[in-house]
């Protein structure tokens, strides 16, 4: 097993609290893994241009990142000098949205049909692990669903027929 980071680096901070390994962080941000374990452990500091990139593609104070100081709560690439805005996971989803194309019904169709399909492809594979492996992988899968649709109908309303 390798070294853990250093969770006193900002970096280390935003990803642990996007809940990404740093192979998936390093994706995000369009660098290495090397790149992003190498800041976490303090052996590379963090550049402004990679700042900018983690502030554009997270939603984080790119001057938080810079300051390398973990002691206060992260805040929201939206605060000010004198406004807080505490980051959140929904800081997060806003710049992930932001890359999507705008999406008509087709295309929803579309991405709810393979959605339905490597659901369905999970679920086929748990039974193959016995009974058990499947009523537990029925279980997550609605429990999520149910969970999303709550989620979605409590930001967004439920549209009526």
């Amino acid at each position: 097993m390798g070294r853990r980071p250093n969770n006193d680096h900002p970096v280390a901070a935003v990803r642990s609290y996007l809940n990404l390994r740093q192979k998936d962080f390093a994706e995000l941000i369009s660098c290495s893994s090397a790149t992003v374990q190498s800041i976490e452990l303090g052996r590379l500091s963090l550049s402004l241009k990679l700042a900018a990139r983690i502030s554009d593609r997270t939603g984080v104070s790119m001057s938080w990142l810079m300051s390398g100081d973990v002691s206060k709560p992260i805040p929201a690439a939206a605060s000010t000098e004198y406004h807080f805005v505490e980051y959140t996971k929904e800081h997060f989803d806003l710049c992930q949205s932001r890359k999507m194309q705008n999406v008509d019904e087709k295309q929803i169709e579309v991405i709810l049909k393979l959605s339905m399909n490597d659901l369905k492809a999970l679920w086929q594979s748990a039974t193959q692990n016995g009974s058990e492996a499947s009523r537990m992988c029925a279980y997550q899968i609605s429990n999520t669903l149910i969970g999303l649709k709550d989620d979605l109908q409590k930001k967004f309303g439920m549209a009526s027929d």
